[in-house]
């Protein structure tokens, strides 16, 4: 309780519109305190999580030539290769089907 003590008296002293205080502000400021640019907003936004099986993948050499086909097709992407399972997942702006055909171009299927 001492730590949303602290938080309280920091974001009571904050010079916010109305002076107005609650439990919301301090797990979720105000628009008026953080406005993140509309380009980090649409980036949020647009991107997919895309989880693929690609039965091909038997070494790993094979798991990160696949992680960077993706990365090549979109360079922001979060791709994981689970070299076990043979599963791919992938946090990225690009579409389901560009992604598989970028693991195609680099020789592997995808199931």
């Amino acid at each position: 309780m001492k730590a949303i003590g602290l938080l309280q008296k920091f974001w009571q002293n904050l010079p916010l519109p109305n002076g107005t205080f609650s439990l919301s502000s301090v797990l979720r400021p105000p628009s008026s305190v953080l406005h993140p640019p509309s380009s980090a907003l649409c980036s949020i936004v647009s991107a997919m999580h895309i989880q693929l099986q690609v039965p091909s993948i038997v070494c790993e050499m094979c798991a990160n030539n696949v992680m960077n086909a993706v990365l090549k097709t979109d360079p922001g992407a979060v791709v994981k290769v689970n070299l076990k399972t043979k599963h791919v997942d992938a946090q990225t702006q690009a579409s389901e089907s560009a992604v598989k055909a970028a693991i195609a171009a680099v020789g592997h299927t995808v199931a």
